[in-house]
């Protein structure tokens, strides 16, 4: 019977960030899809969880998902809002055309 019930306690521990395999977001329940973490050299700079109404493999499939989706960071080192903003705006230009 503890076995079977487990699957409730499930979560992702990256770097001591915690990811549940759920996350309540108004009346509805999301899934988490993946979770991993950025390490720019060698410094972990976040983790990161992706919650969507159903699991998903494809990008595509992801994106086009109808509902409500939810990230979740967690940052590891000492940073600024606004460094974290700065330095994501930069990636998001770097790996997108205008």
């Amino acid at each position: 019977l503890l076995l079977a019930s487990t699957h409730t306690w499930a979560a992702v521990v990256i770097k001591g960030a915690r990811f549940n395999d759920s996350y309540q977001l108004g009346n509805q329940t999301l899934s988490l899809n993946g979770a991993g973490i950025r390490v720019k050299l060698i410094v972990d700079v976040y983790a990161a969880g992706l919650y969507v109404p159903h699991k998903e493999h494809n990008a595509n499939g992801l994106v086009n998902q109808p509902g409500p989706k939810s990230m979740q960071i967690v940052l590891l080192r000492d940073l600024t809002g606004e460094d974290f903003a700065d330095a994501m705006v930069k990636g998001f230009r770097h790996n997108n055309t205008e």
